[in-house]
């Protein structure tokens, strides 16, 4: 796929829309202590039937224009895009690097004692699935509790996820959660909580601003 020949200029309505979400959620992460040092970019890709995002090292988000039509709402974008970051604020990508490392190596070991076909599934069953999983349950958290510090209502993300569907039969075979469990992690009385004191304190913060400005436009 050539994504530079399809990249969206920078002044189009949707890729300004796509820019400012992403902005806020970079800027909130950076009020909160970045210490990653990465250089932060979101490239909006032109393609409407394509409704995904994908988070590249050193802080590179991509975003398909596509996703303008399942997600209507600024916080239902701001859920995939702080899940995107919230990978990289993880540092998923090193550690996948990694733990396939040791992947290898067990896959190596399996084959001494069973068929090569074999190992390669139980390898894929029992440590890169569940390890893939694992990482987008901690992307999913990571990118409620951004959302949340940039003022997007963090009730929104278990409402995404859960579109997403699945049960947890096909789970066991996929590289993600199940939409309903992800939705429930993130529902969790204590998880919830945490996240609705960021946003309560974020919108009181900035309702705090917003009186301080309109005393200085008094004319007294």
């Amino acid at each position: 796929m050539n994504l530079k020949a399809r990249y969206c200029r920078k002044h189009t309505p949707k890729s300004v829309r796509l820019r400012s979400i992403f902005n806020r959620i970079i800027n909130a992460l950076k009020d909160n202590g970045d210490e990653l040092n990465h250089n932060w970019e979101v490239v909006v890709v032109d393609k409407p039937k394509v409704s995904n995002a994908f988070c590249l090292p050193g802080g590179k988000i991509v975003i398909f224009s596509g996703i303008l039509k399942h997600l209507k709402s600024d916080a239902e974008i701001a859920t995939v895009i702080g899940h995107e970051v919230g990978h990289s604020v993880a540092r998923h990508s090193a550690e996948h690097i990694t733990s396939y490392l040791w992947l290898d190596i067990s896959k190596f070991i399996l084959r001494r004692f069973v068929m090569r076909d074999i190992a390669n599934r139980i390898s894929k069953k029992l440590l890169e699935l569940p390890l893939s999983r694992r990482m987008e349950k901690e992307a999913d958290y990571i990118g409620m509790m951004l959302m949340a510090s940039a003022g997007y209502d963090p009730r929104v993300a278990p409402k995404v996820f859960e579109s997403d569907g699945g049960d947890e039969y096909s789970e066991y075979f996929s590289t993600h959660p199940c939409g309903k469990k992800r939705a429930q992690l993130l529902s969790q009385p204590k998880v919830m909580e945490e996240a609705l004191r960021i946003y309560s304190t974020r919108m009181m913060g900035e309702r705090s601003c917003d009186r301080v400005a309109g005393r200085r436009g008094r004319d007294y």
